[in-house]
């Protein structure tokens, strides 16, 4: 890993996926957040940020050159 960290443009691109990463998360937590405060439901709050994962798997299945579709195989 290091020798790829040698790379600048790799650099900048993990250093960009892992913000990417970070702010994706963080909006799932603020939604999750709303969900709760106008609900006061902790089932529907643990549904709400269980499905935020899920359009992550159907986009990966429908997009095969995302990571999880390379992954997952055809």
């Amino acid at each position: 890993m290091s020798s790829a960290l040698a790379v600048r443009e790799f650099r900048a691109m993990w250093a960009a996926e892992a913000l990417s990463q970070a702010g994706d998360q963080r909006a799932r937590v603020a939604l999750s957040a709303q969900v709760y405060e106008r609900t006061n439901s902790v089932g529907l709050t643990g549904l709400e940020y269980g499905l935020t994962f899920l359009l992550t798997l159907i986009g990966g299945r429908c997009c095969p050159g995302s990571p999880i579709g390379t992954r997952a195989g055809p």
